[in-house]
C-alpha cells in the first residue's frame, strides 16, 4: 500500500471514562463506523431506515453486536440522531485538531536526537588567510566617557498589555452603567473569553435557526464543517418543494458552496423567515403562472426575499391557534350554550 496516496482517519489511543463505559461493543462499532463516515461525520439515512441494519451492513458486523454498540454510544453522547441521520459528535473537531506547540517542539527534539551527526570530513585543509595586513590602531579623537556609578539604578520594566477578544459582528452601544462595569473589569485585568463559533453540525443545530444562518453568511467557509445542506429545516424545505411540484422524495441538495438553492434558503432564514413561512411561500408561488413561465419549473434558487414577501402579501399565512387557548374558548362556548339551553 502506498500510504501517501491513501485516505486515513484519526483514532486516539488514550483511554477515557467514555471509552471504558461504552464497552468493547461500542468501541468496535465506533471504530468501524469512523471508516465509513464522510468528512462531515454524518451518516445520511432515509425516513424509515433501520439504523442498526444499515450500520451492520456498512461495517460487516453482526446485527446484535451493532444494536448493543449503538445503544451504548448513544447513551454516552458519542452519537446523536438528527431526523433520519446519524451523527458522530465532535468528529470534525477530532479529525482536524492540530498538535500543540509543546508536542511539536518535543517531536522536533526527538527527531534531532535520532538523526545521525553530520559528516565533518569536508573541512578545508588550511585556514583562510587575511587578504590585507592589519594596521595599528590610532589614538581616539574623542575623550573617554566617565564611568557609570555603581550600583546602577533599576530600569523600569514595561507593563504587559491585556488584550481581549473582540466579536466580528458589531454590537450595540452599551449603557453607561454597563460601560463603567466593563471599564472597571478591563482595569482589573478581566479577560473573559467570548463563546466560540460551532465546530460541527451538532453544535450548530443547538443555536437558533436565524443566528446560525447569519453566522454562515458571515463565514461561508464554515459550511464545510456545519454542513447546512443537512440541516432538518433545509431538508424540510426541499421536501416541501418536491411535494408541491409532484416529485417523489425530496430535492437532492449539494454542498453549500455549489448549490444555489441551499444558499437561497439560508439567506431567507438569515433574513428572519421561519421554516413555516418559507413553506407557505412555496405553496403560493408553485401554483402561480410565474413559477412555470416559459414551460420550465423553477427551483429553490428562485426563492429570493422579494418573492417570499410578495407571496405573503398575496396570501397571508394564518397563524395556528394555541391549543390551550383553543380548548379554553371551546369550553367557554359550551358553558354559554348550556346556560342558554336551561334558560
Amino acid at each position: 500500500m502506498n500510504f501517501e496516496d491513501e485516505e486515513y482517519i484519526r483514532v486516539y489511543v488514550r483511554n477515557t471514562a467514555t471509552t471504558k463505559l461504552i464497552g468493547w461493543e461500542g468501541r468496535t462499532v465506533l471504530w468501524h463506523l469512523l471508516r465509513e463516515l464522510p468528512k462531515s461525520g454524518v451518516l445520511e439515512l432515509q425516513e424509515g431506515d433501520d439504523v442498526a441494519e444499515i450500520v451492520a451492513s456498512l461495517c460487516d458486523l453482526p446485527i446484535e453486536l451493532t444494536k448493543l454498540g449503538l445503544e451504548r454510544l448513544a447513551s454516552r453522547g458519542v452519537t446523536r440522531r438528527h431526523g433520519a441521520s446519524l451523527a458522530v459528535v465532535r468528529f470534525v473537531e477530532a479529525q482536524n485538531a492540530k498538535r500543540s506547540d509543546r508536542l511539536r517542539a518535543q517531536d522536533y527534539r526527538e527527531r534531532q536526537k535520532s538523526e545521525p551527526p553530520q559528516n565533518d570530513s569536508k573541512k578545508p585543509d588550511k585556514e583562510p588567510v587575511a587578504s590585507r595586513a592589519v594596521t595599528a590602531r590610532h589614538d581616539s579623537s574623542l575623550p573617554a566617557s566617565p564611568p557609570l556609578p555603581l550600583p546602577l539604578p533599576p530600569l523600569p520594566l514595561p507593563q504587559p498589555k491585556i488584550f481581549a477578544r473582540v466579536r466580528e459582528a458589531p454590537e450595540p452601544e452599551p449603557e453607561p452603567a454597563a460601560a463603567a462595569t466593563a471599564a472597571a473589569a478591563a482595569t482589573a485585568g478581566d479577560t473573559r473569553i467570548l463563546p466560540r463559533d460551532p465546530s460541527n453540525m451538532a453544535e450548530a443545530l443547538a443555536m437558533p435557526l436565524e443566528a446560525r444562518s447569519q453566522l454562515l453568511l458571515r463565514n461561508p467557509h464554515s459550511a464545510s464543517w456545519i454542513t447546512p445542506e443537512l440541516w432538518p429545516e433545509v431538508r424540510a424545505i426541499a421536501t416541501c418543494l418536491a411535494r408541491a411540484t409532484g416529485k417523489p422524495g425530496f430535492e437532492r441538495l449539494s454542498g453549500y458552496s455549489r448549490d444555489a438553492g441551499v444558499q437561497a434558503v439560508i439567506a431567507l432564514f438569515a433574513a428572519g423567515y421561519s421554516q413555516p413561512d418559507v413553506e407557505h411561500a412555496l405553496g403560493v408561488v408553485t401554483r402561480s403562472d410565474w413559477w412555470r413561465k416559459d414551460n420550465r419549473s423553477r427551483g429553490l434558487s428562485s426563492l429570493t426575499p422579494e418573492v417570499v414577501r410578495r407571496a405573503h402579501a398575496e396570501a397571508p399565512r394564518r397563524a395556528e391557534p394555541d391549543p390551550i387557548v383553543a380548548r379554553i374558548i371551546r369550553e367557554r362556548e359550551a358553558r354559554l350554550n348550556g346556560a342558554e339551553a336551561h334558560s
